[in-house]
């Protein structure tokens, strides 16, 4: 039988696979996969929030937040080159990449586990351990998934995060209710979920991974995974710093104010993520159509998530008498005033992040990161500007006026973009 959204030709030469173009139900999917792996990690984190100590459950959230920088900078030498780079590629050669690149991201994940490790017997903090070795199964994981959504099976994606939820929660139900529940506990759970998932993943594929085969993937993809790389130390960076930066200048209930209005947009980041992750392999296709066809795309993608994450916020602002207090509690009055700005600028960084699929897909790595860094730098000074200014909301503002123009110097570089698509933008 062959896998879900192929049809392999029976040729000898002729391997390429004819994939579903991105169309309404292959999005949705992708939204309801984000969606299931958002509340995956949110339901972990009230949980750790109801059964651990405060101590306990400050040093489980630096450590979450750690493993989410990890997959990040995992998905970007990963992920996104092997969508990129493997798209348009005969089913051979994907076949073997597949292979090299869930290799890397296990040799990551390894690395990250000997640094973690270390670290937290270090610091004396066994969970550390336990979540340092969970990272090897995360990664690996997560790396099926976006193999899985680049060659079309999108609905298969969904399954092996389904697995995976069913089998950490089915593992944590237990712990919680006959055992006591620990940091490393927890981070346990998630690792064995993690590793059940990455079992089904090899069966979904039929590809295992190649560790022997990582180094060779990190050296022929370093012209784009580096890029990337560095692209998005500096949105997680800037993003991270805004906060610490109103802190300095505002104090810290102003930074907690800003903290809970960025955290009433989770479900724009969800919807944004899921989009994304569906459009890149769709948008990289019609690179065989002319650099002003993916162009368009990329434009009308933009568009289509400007529209959707200011619906969005146009819900939250109308829900905000009750939805604030009871996501953010006592800060909740401190927050809802910085609604409407941070709306807007959740909303054109949504629509940048929609016009930097284009330049992931027209292989534009210098200038992808060259507007990255620039747009970075100007949120930041914005934002710490309006803070100056205007306290938390005025942060929040200078937010939305340093995403608003970089959405313009977005539109600007794609549309002077000139790279020839030639053989270059491929893997031999």
């Amino acid at each position: 039988m062959e896998p879900e959204g192929r049809t392999v030709a029976r040729r000898a030469g002729s391997t390429r696979v004819a994939r579903p173009r991105w169309a309404g139900r292959t999005a949705a999917w992708g939204v309801l996969d984000q969606i299931l792996s958002a509340s995956s990690n949110a339901g972990m984190t009230f949980v750790a929030a109801n059964v651990l100590g405060a101590r306990d459950f400050g040093v489980y959230a630096l450590m979450f937040t750690a493993m989410t920088m990890l997959i990040g900078a995992s998905r970007a030498l990963t992920s996104e080159a092997y969508t990129v780079l493997m798209t348009n590629a005969d089913l051979a050669t994907r076949l073997s990449r597949q292979g090299q690149c869930l290799g890397a991201s296990v040799a990551i994940g390894l690395v990250a586990a000997i640094i973690g490790g270390g670290v937290g017997i270090g610091v004396g903090v066994a969970g550390g351990v336990v979540f340092a070795v969970a990272s090897i199964g995360v990664l690996a994981q997560d790396t099926q998934r976006y193999i899985l959504v680049t060659e079309g099976r999108v609905r298969a994606a969904f399954a092996n995060d389904l697995v995976w939820v069913t089998a950490q929660f089915g593992v944590l139900l237990p712990l919680i209710w006959w055992g006591e529940p620990t940091i490393g506990g927890l981070a346990a759970c998630w690792g064995v979920g993690a590793a059940v998932a990455v079992g089904v993943g090899i069966w979904q594929l039929r590809v295992s991974p190649a560790i022997r085969g990582a180094r060779k993937w990190f050296g022929d993809t370093k012209g784009y995974s580096a890029y990337y790389a560095a692209e998005f130390m500096a949105v997680a960076g800037s993003g991270y710093s805004i906060v610490y930066l109103v802190a300095l200048v505002v104090g810290v209930e102003g930074a907690g104010a800003y903290r809970g209005a960025q955290a009433i947009f989770g479900p724009v980041t969800t919807l944004v993520g899921g989009l994304r992750m569906v459009a890149l392999p769709s948008i990289v296709r019609m690179r065989t159509q002319g650099r002003s066809r993916v162009v368009r795309a990329s434009v009308g993608f933009a568009l289509l998530l400007l529209a959707a994450s200011v619906v969005v916020t146009v819900m939250i602002w109308g829900l905000r008498g009750w939805l604030a207090p009871l996501l953010l509690g006592a800060t909740a009055s401190a927050a809802i005033p910085l609604i409407i700005p941070m709306g807007l600028g959740r909303a054109f960084s949504s629509a940048s992040g929609g016009l930097a699929v284009g330049f992931r897909a027209l292989g534009a790595t210098k200038r992808s990161l060259f507007s990255r860094l620039v747009i970075a730098g100007l949120t930041l000074g914005a934002a710490v500007g309006g803070a100056m200014l205007g306290h938390a909301e005025g942060a929040a503002w200078g937010f939305a006026l340093g995403s608003t123009v970089g959405t313009l110097v977005w539109a600007g570089m794609l549309k002077r973009q000139e790279l020839s698509l030639d053989d270059r933008t491929a893997l031999k």
